[in-house]
């Protein structure tokens, strides 16, 4: 089922109770790797899931493997990924009896764990080989959605040998049409008027529109942390990363500019984004798409001016063919952030040390660079810059540590090439 679902490699730790399963995988077409840690190994699979673009499995065992996942997995439903739990629980017949790691509903909250909710997108537990093939297609339908999916499958230890048919494949479900009118309405929000744009995580795929509208219209551009490398950070138009580890050129130019709409493209606007500081939100209000119907107002809900659910790429194409350009481009320039030269004795200055992480990783290999949650996360933010996406990865919302020492695990597995991980 994982291999005709495109999965190309399991992260977990293996034992007893799902030792049938590891078994198989290491039959199978898959890569298993064993790993220190479950969350860990969720870690690691989100970011292989994030780079590679096709979903990663988590296999753990039963009680404490369970929970040890979930914070890696709380970050992957945070971040997007692409990612499907496999655990083992305990047989029927043995619930309530007190067996080793019990895993049920008297030791385990059902609901949260085991059924769909906040860490999981769906969940099952597998009583029968013949529920796979029902399983396997509302899997299908959840790995279509380009704003990612969080699974979790149970399978209890006596279900994990029986005998099971083949599961068909399953096409993917096609991506939604933009709104043609919705299209035109933000098209008059925003020609002829002096707008910025905020370009966040979910806009990575979407790197050449927005650089083709930036130039068109000659919007400054500021991104969200995890949105570092959309928009090249080098280019005239680029006023400089929000949040936190921000730069001081975007409130400079947010004061001195005072554009009258922003839109934001594919960014929560959360805490470490924004600090949901009112001084950021435009004079008309905010023009904000996201996949996720749910996020446009939820960080500023009185300043939002209108809501796009739309995937970025299809939208802005089909803005730029319905957008009436001639607008006044802005004067404003960002003042670029000092460097610090390094000292001859004594400790290092983390400016310098960043500067030749700049100089060594980002310009002389194309590495991914994550940075830990922390200080390394603050410097990293602020002190190195990119010129395309994919180059950099942070975690702004859940903010785990251990997020990036394991996640550059999978990202390298994931892409085939280097990542590199500054931790504090």
């Amino acid at each position: 089922m994982l291999e005709s679902l495109g999965f190309r490699r399991a992260y977990g730790v293996t034992g007893g109770p799902i030792a049938p399963i590891c078994h198989e995988l290491g039959r199978s077409a898959l890569e298993a790797l064993h790993c220190r840690h479950e969350s860990g190994a969720a870690f690691a699979a989100l970011e292989d899931s994030l780079v590679s673009g096709a979903p990663a499995a988590v296999f753990v065992t039963t009680g404490p493997g369970i929970t040890n996942a979930l914070t890696g997995m709380c970050a992957a439903r945070w971040e997007g990924g692409r990612v499907l739990l496999i655990s083992a629980s305990t047989s029927r017949r043995e619930v309530g009896r007190r067996a080793f790691q019990e895993t049920s509903d008297a030791t385990l909250p059902q609901a949260g764990l085991f059924g769909p909710g906040p860490i999981f997108d769906d969940a099952w537990r597998l009583e029968r080989p013949a529920d796979l093939p029902g399983i396997a297609a509302a899997i299908a339908r959840g790995l279509s959605r380009p704003q990612g999916w969080v699974g979790h499958l149970s399978v209890p230890i006596s279900v994990q040998t029986e005998v099971c048919a083949p599961v068909p494949r399953f096409a993917l479900e096609p991506q939604r049409e933009v709104d043609v009118a919705v299209v035109e309405r933000c098209a008059a929000l925003l020609e002829r008027r002096e707008f910025a744009i905020w370009a966040g995580f979910g806009a990575r795929g979407a790197a050449p529109e927005v650089r083709r509208l930036a130039e068109r219209t000659g919007a400054a551009v500021m991104c969200s942390p995890r949105g570092k490398g959309v928009f090249p950070e080098d280019h005239p138009q680029f006023v400089g990363v929000t949040g936190f580890g921000s730069h001081a050129g975007v409130k400079e130019y947010v004061s001195s500019a005072r554009p009258e709409r922003i839109l934001v493209l594919g960014s929560r606007l959360g805490e470490f984004t924004s600090f949901w500081d009112q001084e950021l939100v435009p004079r008309l209000g905010f023009v904000h798409v996201d996949l996720d119907p749910a996020v446009p107002g939820s960080a500023f809900p009185n300043g939002t001016a209108l809501a796009v659910q739309a995937e970025i790429g299809a939208f802005l194409r089909a803005l730029l063919g319905r957008l009436d350009t001639r607008a006044v481009r802005p004067a404003f320039a960002a003042p670029r952030e000092p460097g610090a030269p390094p000292r001859a004795e004594g400790r290092i200055r983390p400016a310098a040390l960043l500067a030749a992480v700049q100089r060594c990783v980002v310009e002389r290999s194309d590495a991914i660079v994550f940075t830990e949650a922390g200080n390394a996360f603050a410097w990293g933010s602020a002190g190195l810059h990119f010129r395309s996406p994919g180059r950099y990865r942070t975690s702004t919302g859940w903010g785990s540590m251990g997020h990036a020492t394991c996640g550059v695990i999978g990202a390298a597995k994931g892409r085939g090439g280097p990542a590199v991980a500054l931790a504090g």
